[in-house]
């Protein structure tokens, strides 16, 4: 006679109940073909990334001048994206938000820019006057 184990698993199990067998007779199985791979469209991920960039370094005086090569990149990779998106049916979405934020990268960097240039203009202007009061 055969001695009962308790650890051992599916051994001296009931039968399951036909009733148990077909709790989800129609459910689909998924089996993703291994040879498959995703879609994915490079350039509208690289847009988005240097439009996250350009849009944090258009604020910071100095590293907007790099900001604005980096919006100029975030705008054509943005394109380059939207035109691969129709071929694999991906990405058009980060490609406009690249070209969205490459955009306002841009114009955060003129604006910084022009107030940088209207600061040091001023603070000259002011230093010529102070100048010109001890002579």
């Amino acid at each position: 006679m055969a001695q009962h184990n308790p650890h051992a698993w599916g051994q001296n199990q009931p039968a399951p109940t036909p009733q148990a067998q077909d709790a989800y007779p129609y459910s689909p199985q998924y089996h993703p073909d291994p040879r498959q791979v995703p879609a994915e469209n490079g350039p509208a991920t690289a847009a988005l990334v240097c439009g996250v960039i350009a849009v944090i370094g258009g604020i910071i005086p100095l590293v907007n001048l790099v900001s604005g090569v980096v919006a100029i990149a975030a705008i054509v990779l943005g394109f380059v994206g939207i035109g691969r998106a129709r071929r694999v049916r991906a990405g058009k979405g980060k490609s406009i938000w690249g070209i969205a934020l490459g955009v306002i990268g841009m114009a955060l960097t003129i604006f910084v820019i022009v107030g940088v240039f209207y600061a040091i203009d001023d603070g000259v202007k002011k230093l010529d006057q102070g100048i010109a009061q001890v002579r």
